[in-house]
């Protein structure tokens, strides 16, 4: 069994997307930070596939903001780096297992009042 991970995340400003793969599967990606600080902020990749994606990106997926707050829990965590030296980006991939929404950006909630 591989191990788990479970926490909050928040939705960074790129958008998050749903496709259907070539194979015919739908494959949700989240770029989210860890905010585990004040100062102190990941860089994740959440990647979801399968029926229970689909059914999340359908229901509040695709509804996802900058800001927005998750509760996730996640599997096969991994470390992918582009480029070398000091032009490297580093963000940590993860699969998730489940995804809900907890929190919407403060942004949203002003413009709505």
């Amino acid at each position: 069994m591989t191990m788990r991970h479970t926490g909050i995340v928040h939705m960074r400003k790129s958008k998050p997307t749903g496709i259907v793969s070539a194979s015919g599967t739908f494959v949700a990606t989240l770029p989210v930070l860890d905010a585990w600080g004040t100062h102190a902020r990941e860089p994740w990749r959440l990647i979801w596939a399968g029926d229970e994606a689909r059914a999340w990106w359908d229901r509040e997926g695709h509804t996802l903001q900058p800001g927005d707050t998750l509760q996730v829990e996640l599997e096969k965590v991994r470390v992918h780096a582009e480029g070398k030296g000091w032009d490297a980006k580093t963000e940590i991939h993860a699969h998730v297992l489940a995804a809900q929404l907890v929190k919407r950006a403060k942004n949203e909630a002003a413009a709505a009042a």
